[in-house]
């Protein structure tokens, strides 16, 4: 009870000395962070809802056609021997790979409330399908930051890889695990859904849903904007080396991180990046958690596994990069 009351204490404290942080930040920064709100909103105007809310749609209709479903049942066998997922899990995560977050999010979601997939099967596609989209890695970070259609590229082959190989060792490891203590056990296929909802029914479900997440993910978006900025001139007092600033800016949101990374120095800027690619941001992250409010899977798995694609990219894209060349 003690160690539980001093735990308690402590988070609090850390709690309260945040929150103080951030008050004074902005406080003394307020025309720096009111600049970043203006660009963030800007940029979910112009970019964000343009390219994200009709993919949201169609990922929602996908859901609620049972298209998803059935193309799981085709894939249910290999991607349960491969990965420990699911058919229809793993659909989730091939939209997360393909469209970027929070399509992947969305349809995993969706899933779990319809019943699809379990809450273990939830936990491991929040983690492997919460990915950039390719368009912003072959497009702005490729060609806009690094001027470099090849680089965009592979890091894109490499955010891929590096979420498929850990898919691999977490299902080895938890399935020696479960050999070790005779608990493996055999799934059945869920029964396939009744006749699904009119198209009429189902785009107003979609449309709406979309919107609401849509919403929430841009006032994120905008409150990470002023915190990044206000960061920004804060660390512009401290002499920061481009690397470390990179990397801090990698850890809170993923635009910013890449940003400052192609302003590092060549040899180690596409490395810093294939990090932030890889952690993703807690910008995302925060999305993801609002997106997830009503479920309960592992907040701390989730945050581990990505760290651990951010270090794990590096060297993959660094192979990547050896093997097909620099230019």
């Amino acid at each position: 009870m003690t160690v539980t009351v001093k735990t308690k204490t402590k988070r609090r404290a850390a709690f309260f000395l945040a929150s103080l942080f951030l008050l004074l930040m902005f406080f003394k920064n307020a025309t720096v962070a009111a600049s970043a709100i203006a660009d963030g909103l800007r940029l979910c105007a112009t970019t964000l809802i343009p390219s994200l809310f009709p993919l949201m749609v169609a990922s929602e209709l996908l859901v609620l056609s049972g298209a998803v479903e059935r193309l799981g049942r085709f894939l249910s066998r290999p991607c349960r021997t491969l990965f420990g997922l699911s058919g229809d899990a793993f659909c989730a995560v091939l939209l997360g790979m393909l469209c970027g977050f929070p399509i992947g999010t969305r349809c995993a979601v969706s899933l779990y409330r319809d019943g699809r997939i379990n809450e273990e099967d939830l936990s491991r596609v929040l983690a492997f399908s919460n990915h950039p989209s390719s368009a912003f890695l072959l497009s702005t970070v490729g060609l806009s930051l690094f001027g470099s259609f090849r680089i965009g590229l592979l890091l894109y082959l490499s955010t891929l890889l590096s979420s498929l190989l850990l898919q691999i060792f977490f299902h080895l490891l938890r399935w020696d695990k479960r050999k070790k203590a005779g608990t493996r056990k055999a799934r059945t296929l869920p029964p396939l859904s009744s006749e699904p909802p009119s198209f009429a029914s189902a785009l107003s479900a979609a449309v709406s849903s979309s919107a609401l997440s849509l919403l929430s993910i841009c006032a994120f978006v905008i409150f990470f904007s002023a915190l990044v900025e206000s960061l920004t001139h804060l660390c512009a007092g401290l002499s920061l080396s481009p690397a470390a600033t990179a990397l801090l800016f990698g850890i809170f949101e993923l635009t910013g991180g890449v940003s400052h990374a192609a302003l590092c120095p060549a040899r180690i800027a596409p490395y810093l990046c294939a990090f932030s690619v890889g952690w993703a941001g807690l910008s995302v992250h925060f999305q993801l958690l609002y997106l997830t409010s009503d479920t309960s899977f592992s907040k701390s798995k989730y945050f581990f596994t990505k760290l651990a694609q951010g270090a794990l990219n590096i060297p993959i894209f660094a192979l990547l990069l050896w093997t097909f060349g620099k230019t």
